[in-house]
């Protein structure tokens, strides 16, 4: 992160907090952390508002907005993305009890009810940019191609908690049966276009697993990482997985990387988009960057 965050401070007028609880995310002692949590806040003279599925946010939102010192995503990468699309406008937080958490261990946040608590008393905050897939704001990436697909296969079997084990089958299924099609881009702001059968958008660097895919990624500078794998098949993928792994990603002929401020993505065949690992829509999709659109409380 740079030097060109901007740092403000919560009204200390405000004391209700809203917090919108994934009641998928977790187990046992994850709901325990949440139940502490709300404890906390009362210890610290906040007023807890939680929601525990997503409409109650929206209409919290929309109905008290103005009032709320912030919004918690207490879950996953997914609960925060639906932090950031019902309450664009307020500050956010994050308690990280979800099965994924790449973003608040990006941003520094524990799994700690109380430091979390404190956090929100003291109120700082800094600004950061987020991403836009067509409507969709974005906090980590926005990807279309094989991984898309299984994130939709993943998310079309889905019955109950998500764990790492739920994602083996999907993914090898769709790597025996996926064909795929080419996938064009353009990035508008120079009319560059490219072609391959894998594209990427991030605006933080971390990736399912913590694979290092877009390491230059920085939320704070007002761009998005496009990557684009020319080649697709099995092996082109492995290949590529191993040279990531080994830290020589961009020696492969196949791996183009751009910064871009807003592109286009489109294919002739029916590709679907995932969105912070959560099903989004099929292409065509405008992708841009929200500069500064996201306010953090951190510590």
């Amino acid at each position: 992160m740079t030097d060109r965050q901007i740092h403000g401070q919560l009204p200390p007028e405000k004391r209700d907090v809203a917090i919108l609880i994934n009641p998928r995310a977790g187990s046992g002692p994850s709901r325990e952390i949440v139940r502490q949590f709300l404890r906390d806040l009362d210890r610290c003279g906040l007023t807890a508002r939680p929601c525990r599925h997503r409409a109650e946010l929206t209409e919290l939102v929309n109905r008290e907005g103005p009032k709320l010192r912030c919004v918690v995503a207490a879950g996953g990468d997914g609960t925060l993305a639906e932090v950031v699309n019902r309450a664009a406008n307020l500050p956010v937080a994050i308690l990280p009890v979800g099965n994924e958490n790449l973003a608040a261990h990006y941003f520094g946040f524990r799994r700690s009810a109380w430091q979390l608590a404190r956090t929100i008393a003291l109120g700082r905050t800094r600004r950061f940019d987020l991403g836009r897939a067509n409507d969709r704001r974005f906090v980590l990436v926005a990807s279309t191609g094989i991984d898309a697909q299984v994130v939709a296969e993943v998310h079309r079997r889905r019955r109950g908690h998500i764990s790492r084990l739920t994602w083996v089958h999907p993914i090898l299924q769709t790597l025996s049966v996926y064909r795929w099609p080419i996938i064009e881009v353009e990035v508008l702001e120079t009319g560059e276009r490219l072609r391959g059968k894998e594209a990427l958008v991030f605006n933080l660097p971390g990736y399912a697993l913590r694979l290092p895919l877009a390491p230059q990624a920085a939320p704070d500078d007002g761009l998005l990482d496009l990557l684009v794998l020319e080649q697709g098949g099995v092996a082109n993928l492995a290949r590529f997985l191993l040279a990531i792994l080994q830290r020589r990603g961009d020696s492969l002929r196949q791996v183009h990387r751009r910064k871009v401020k807003r592109l286009r993505l489109w294919s002739e065949d029916p590709v679907p988009l995932q969105i912070d690992g959560d099903p989004g829509f099929s292409l065509p999709v405008t992708i841009e960057v929200l500069p500064e659109a996201l306010e953090l409380v951190l510590p």
